[in-house]
């Protein structure tokens, strides 16, 4: 890849320190305007930008979160991101990175398989930071919240296979959303988004902490490969040696 980043940006939030970080590792930054939309929407300017490029692979990260380099193995992947992806091979369409609401981020860190290999988790939930390989333009939902993991369920449905990169996590920058009016319309627009899922993919549940479970579509759609093998306490993973 060329060390491109796209950004997806809105005028109320500085760009100050996301342009100090990206740039002293390497990367060039393009700013997407994308004030007062839903992140759909840019997103999917991003994505068609990017089908209509040479380009192999797409990075796409919010304009609030970093990588942490201070854990786990940042610093390396970002240092040999090249190596890295061409590793992948076609394993891999789209991938995001641990996050500290999402992951055990401290627990999974120490794990021996990922301490000596970069480990990517079976996953059809990730946000802010992701990488997607040139495969099929599937856009993401321009109306619903969660837009990120439909987009997801939408490639698995195509058959591609998205994953968690678990050597590395997220850094917040901003905390302060500019999508919510507050926690309780947060709350309804994830429900809202929630109940379109159900009616889009019927074989979805919930467990008993209201939970979406994703298992019977996953067991539907994902493409077998003998590459991919269960992790203790982590889950179904592809790996590589470090």
């Amino acid at each position: 890849m060329n060390n491109r980043i796209d950004i997806l940006n809105v005028k109320q939030r500085s760009k100050t320190i996301i342009e100090r970080f990206w740039k002293q590792h390497g990367f060039q930054l393009v700013f997407w305007d994308n004030t007062n939309k839903h992140p759909g929407v840019g997103r999917n300017i991003i994505l068609n930008n990017f089908y209509n490029s040479d380009r192999k692979w797409l990075v796409i990260a919010d304009d609030d979160v970093i990588i942490d380099i201070e854990r786990g193995d940042g610093k390396t992947f970002l240092q040999n991101i090249d190596q890295i992806l061409n590793a992948i091979g076609d394993e891999i369409t789209s991938f995001g990175v641990m996050n500290n609401i999402v992951h055990r981020v401290a627990t999974t860190l120490k794990n021996p398989i990922v301490k000596d290999n970069w480990v990517w988790m079976r996953s059809y939930s990730f946000s802010n930071i992701f990488f997607h390989k040139k495969t099929q333009n599937i856009p993401f939902s321009e109306t619903y919240m969660l837009e990120d993991q439909e987009w997801c369920m939408d490639q698995l449905c195509a058959k591609q296979r998205c994953a968690t990169l678990m050597n590395i996590a997220m850094k917040s920058i901003d905390n302060t959303s500019l999508l919510f009016r507050d926690n309780k319309d947060r709350v309804e627009q994830y429900q809202q988004a929630k109940q379109h899922w159900f009616k889009k993919y019927p074989t979805l549940k919930t467990d008993i902490r209201n939970r979406v479970r994703k298992t019977a579509l996953i067991k539907q759609y994902w493409p077998v490969s003998l590459n991919w093998k269960s992790v203790k306490d982590i889950g179904v993973c592809f790996r590589i040696p470090k």
